[in-house]
């Protein structure tokens, strides 16, 4: 990772949460690791959160492409929902391409899918991807790409959603519930400073 003073700054949000559904349970029993869901915000107060994961909430077999509600959904079921919010400087430039990405996905969701063959062979450590099913982690990890922030080394490894956290431990801004994180948003102030002048960029 390089750094380097840009003016305008912007951030990408990624979010790992780990839930009490009987999938992510068995996820997190496999992995060892707390988190088994990945996201990524535009914002970040989370309104625009991304990602692969189940339409219904008490239907994993249908999954896909969608758009993530913190308060709804499987997240706004479980109260006791552990979190990890990661802030990742990137330049004007690159926002827009991975806004640009992500409205894309927005646009064509229904040509889509998840990557259940990749969830499985994620057992076996085989990164298995065709550019149209996504596992969490493997899309916000296209994402990053295409907005050009390589965050992994090797492009051929299997991406877990604890991975971005190993990757981007440095910054972090949040740990705990997920159904306090906007509380500590307005506590810290931090939601109205996401255009500094000057900062640091990937």
């Amino acid at each position: 990772m390089t750094k380097e003073l840009v003016k305008n700054q912007r951030y990408i949000y990624v979010l790992l949460t780990g839930t009490n559904t009987i999938v992510a349970k068995l996820i997190r029993l496999y992995t060892k690791q707390p988190y088994s869901h990945a996201s990524i915000a535009l914002d970040a107060q989370l309104d625009e959160l991304y990602s692969f994961a189940r339409k219904q909430r008490f239907n994993p077999l249908n999954s896909g492409f969608v758009k993530e509600d913190i308060c709804k959904g499987v997240f706004g079921a479980d109260k006791n929902a552990r979190c990890g919010v990661y802030r990742i400087p990137v330049t004007e430039e690159q926002y827009e391409y991975i806004s640009e990405e992500i409205a894309h996905f927005v646009n064509n969701k229904d040509d889509y899918g998840y990557n259940y063959l990749g969830l499985f062979s994620a057992m076996f450590n085989k990164n298995i991807a065709d550019g149209t099913h996504f596992m969490c982690s493997q899309f916000v990890y296209h994402v990053f790409c295409k907005g050009g922030i390589k965050l992994f080394q090797d492009e051929s490894k299997v991406v877990r959603p604890f991975d971005f956290h190993v990757r981007l431990k440095d910054k972090q801004i949040y740990k705990g519930n997920l159904h306090e994180y906007r509380q500590f948003l307005k506590n810290c102030n931090l939601q109205v400073n996401d255009n500094e002048e000057y900062a640091e960029a990937m």
